[in-house]
């Protein structure tokens, strides 16, 4: 947040609505999670034959465990995004402009 303090505020002198300055910061958060999780995913199946024996009365690759936990993880992401995404709608740009 603090190395991008001047283009969100030279983008908040110049206009920008607060939904855009919030998908600004959040939307590396959504990318890198979608990404995990579709990594995540991918190496689950091979290894699904492995882990089959060990798990009793369901599949290793069962969508009622796997899409709770990558939503779960998508949560926390974005619990976590919040602090970067409240300073950055409290960003004053005439300070920001000044500090430089």
């Amino acid at each position: 947040m603090r190395r991008r303090k001047r283009e969100i505020g030279i983008r908040v002198a110049l206009g920008a609505r607060t939904n855009e300055i919030v998908w600004l910061v959040t939307a590396p958060v959504v990318w890198l999670v979608t990404a995990g999780a579709a990594a995540g995913l991918a190496a689950a199946i091979p290894i699904a034959a492995v882990i089959r024996s060990a798990l009793a009365g369901t599949s290793p690759i069962d969508a009622r465990g796997l899409l709770p936990g990558v939503a779960i993880l998508l949560c926390v992401a974005l619990i976590a995004a919040f602090g970067p995404m409240y300073h950055a709608m409290r960003v004053d740009p005439i300070q920001c402009l000044r500090d430089e």
